[in-house]
């Protein structure tokens, strides 16, 4: 993949031709792009370039997450903080980080923050092959831009500040032309499925593409 090393200075039309694919840039999209493309100014040394464990910054989509979703909703998020079920409820652990469950500047949450205000205990539900079990964090996602990586879980926390900072991706779809900016929640997808990129469904949507669609991505220095 070829580098564009000062996006800076250069149109973004030619920063992404340099890519092989094409947004229609405009007032809207323009910033963004150039943000999402200075990652690669920085070079390879930088603490970014560093958090994905392949070389790879595309590759085919899933979705996940949420009280739908029998796969994940026992499971927690691996970026966000943890706390022991046993000793704190929803309703403690929704309080208590408050700023990063309603850190989406649109006003969208990342957790269903009412739902758990309401919840003195984690709900039972059961997972793939219906096993029963206790909810997990997973549970609670709600309808918002939000992703999955297999990144560098330990650089990852360390710029996160344990997730009371979350990164942000930047992710494309080139048959659609849309593009998001998701809010990095969790690792995944499992390497076997073939998959580079799990992504909320509200994602899914708003970049218009489905399961095993290739996509661009970006971590957002």
């Amino acid at each position: 993949m070829t580098v564009f090393r000062d996006p800076r200075n250069s149109s973004v039309q030619e920063a992404i031709n340099l890519f092989g694919f094409r947004i229609d840039v405009d007032d809207a999209t323009g910033d963004t792009t150039r943000q999402a493309l200075r990652i690669y100014s920085l070079g390879s040394d930088s603490p970014y370039t560093k958090l994905m464990k392949e070389p790879m910054f595309g590759g085919k989509c899933s979705g996940y997450g949420g009280k739908d979703d029998s796969g994940d909703r026992l499971e927690w998020q691996a970026y966000l903080p943890y706390v022991d079920r046993k000793k704190v409820t929803p309703k403690q652990y929704a309080e208590k980080y408050r700023s990063i469950i309603k850190k989406d500047e649109r006003g969208q949450e990342l957790l269903r923050y009412d739902d758990m205000l309401k919840a003195t205990s984690w709900p039972k539900t059961t997972g793939v092959g219906g096993v029963s079990g206790i909810a997990g964090l997973s549970y609670y996602l709600a309808d918002a831009l939000f992703c999955a990586l297999r990144t560098n879980s330990t650089e990852v926390l360390k710029l996160t500040d344990g997730g009371r900072n979350l990164l942000s991706v930047f992710v494309y779809n080139p048959r659609t032309k849309k593009f998001c900016i998701c809010l990095l929640a969790d690792y995944g997808p499992h390497q076997d499925t073939g998959r580079n990129i799990d992504l909320s469904q509200f994602s899914l949507k708003t970049l218009e593409a489905k399961t095993d669609d290739p996509l661009m991505f970006y971590i957002l220095p």
